[in-house]
């Protein structure tokens, strides 16, 4: 009988153990998958993730001591990659009008207020909360709240257009339709600080592409600057694919 409860109760513990080891591994798994999936979606950012962010996202666009997101992007004025688009202006003859397409808060319209005093200089966001702000600190510039893929200014507008990490948010089927627009309000020269790849990639949330080739093809002579740890640090991302591209249209004789 001794001998019967010694085999009952080791089998009893060995079906205990078991059971305990299931559990666990069924536990490890839903662990596993869960941060599995977390990992797998990250948040896509388009035109309605912009319009409806709000104030108090954790996530931040620029190391700068602002108390939102807004204004980190007021406080990015000195951000090097900035300069090279001014640099870029310079360049050019004086521009009689300038658009910034995806101008967020302005910080780049502020940079071009103090280099280009007598420039008429407006901008567009779909962030109703980021343009009130910017109106704030440029109070004559023209701005309004709209989308790069129908843009709130009439044909041929503007000698230059900026289009600053902008065009990264646009999908594969409507880039065509936006860059439509573009040569619709622009009158000669574009300048985008994007991230170039040979081809169309999204890596969940942005898009890099062949912007060169795509503004080639519409006619643009097209100059590129690589961005590097100098131009653009803390960002491997663009450090490896970022470049500024300046594309003017050919003078017509």
């Amino acid at each position: 009988m001794k001998k019967l409860k010694k085999i009952i109760k080791k089998t009893a513990k060995k079906a205990v153990k078991k059971a305990v080891k299931k559990v666990v591994k069924k536990t490890i798994k839903k662990v596993v998958k869960a941060g599995a999936k977390k990992v797998s979606k990250p948040k896509v950012q388009d035109a309605k993730y912009w319009a409806n962010r709000p104030l108090n996202d954790k996530d931040r666009d620029w190391k700068t001591t602002g108390e939102n997101w807004i204004e980190d992007y007021i406080l990015s004025t000195d951000h090097p990659h900035r300069q090279l688009i001014v640099d870029a202006l310079k360049e050019l003859p004086i521009p009689v009008g300038i658009l910034e397409m995806g101008c967020n808060a302005g910080p780049n319209l502020m940079n071009l207020r103090a280099e280009f005093p007598e420039t008429q200089l407006a901008g567009f966001d779909v962030s109703e909360q980021a343009i009130e702000k910017a109106k704030e600190f440029l109070p004559n510039v023209i701005l309004k709240v709209g989308d790069l893929r129908k843009i709130p200014f009439e044909d041929k507008s503007f000698d230059v257009g900026i289009c600053d990490a902008s065009l990264m948010y646009i999908s594969l089927k409507e880039i065509n339709q936006t860059l439509d627009e573009i040569d619709r309000v622009i009158r000669k020269t574009l300048v985008i600080v994007e991230r170039v790849s040979e081809k169309e990639e999204n890596n969940g949330y942005i898009w890099s592409r062949n912007y060169p080739k795509l503004l080639e093809e519409r006619g643009y002579q097209v100059k590129i600057t690589k961005l590097d740890e100098n131009t653009w640090p803390h960002s491997k991302g663009w450090q490896e694919k970022g470049f500024v591209i300046v594309a003017q249209l050919p003078e017509k004789k």
